[in-house]
């Protein structure tokens, strides 16, 4: 919610004031959370008992369901490295105004709230490799789109698959290391994740992402589609496992 505001709130503030007015906003904002870290109720300091943590069996991260998994979910998000990085350039080259494009990056977001707040019944009625389809079929029809045009109706639509290509493969990555991750190990598999996901993988896609705008502003949001379609294979490999291995819970794994 708080980057709703924040990306609603900028556009109007950088074209109305210009961009240097932007570094005083974003250290107003380190101001209120840092006073909002002080405000924070003490925590209780009894130490935790870790020791059974420390013991989790990590192997059945080596397995390939769990590897597959882990290029699918990271592949998702990776594909997201062209319009982190040049969709606001891409879109100003365009025409369209600091206002619109702030709007335009709220209602992705707003749009990933909105999953969010229906996530549990979702998650009750889907496999997380499900969600992981979804992701991955959403990621190729925006990214195709953002890739064609600028239209910004054609925009407004595809920016609430936001919640889907982001909102859906967070989702389901969680809720697949909740159920899959043996006990103890549930830290590792979120780190692994964490570390493939928004690091290397959206490290090695930037760089792509940088090399193909210079070239084609298209072909950079094409190849992003590229990703997400070898997502998609790699989620329907993942629903051809037993339904009951993905719902094994982590006290279960054996």
């Amino acid at each position: 919610m708080g980057f709703i505001l924040a990306a609603a709130a900028a556009g109007p503030l950088v074209e109305t004031y210009g961009i240097g007015a932007f570094l005083p906003f974003l250290l107003l904002l380190l101001v209120v959370t840092l006073g909002t870290v002080i405000a924070l109720p003490p925590q209780d300091k009894t130490p935790q008992n870790t020791a059974s943590q420390s013991k989790g069996d990590w192997r059945p991260l080596l397995k390939p369901q769990f590897l597959i998994f882990l290029i699918c979910a990271s592949l998702l998000q990776a594909s997201h490295a062209t319009y982190y990085a040049f969709s606001t350039i891409h879109w100003q080259l365009a025409g369209h105004s600091e206002t619109v494009i702030g709007l335009l990056w709220a209602e992705g977001v707003a749009a990933e709230v909105l999953l969010f707040a229906i996530s549990g019944a979702m998650v009750r009625r889907m496999r997380p490799s499900t969600l992981l389809l979804i992701g991955g079929i959403c990621g190729i029809v925006r990214w195709l789109v953002i890739g064609e045009t600028t239209w910004l109706p054609a925009l407004i639509c595809v920016q609430l698959l936001h919640a889907g290509t982001f909102g859906a493969t967070h989702l389901g990555a969680m809720h697949f290391i909740a159920r899959r991750a043996p006990k103890g190990a549930a830290a590792t598999a979120q780190s692994l994740y964490s570390a493939f996901s928004g690091g290397l993988g959206m490290g090695l896609a930037l760089l792509l992402a940088g090399v193909l705008y210079r070239e084609s502003p298209a072909f950079a949001f094409f190849a992003m589609t590229g990703l997400a379609g070898i997502a998609v294979l790699l989620a329907l490999r993942l629903l051809s496992f037993p339904r009951s291995q993905e719902e094994r819970l982590p006290h279960e794994t054996t």
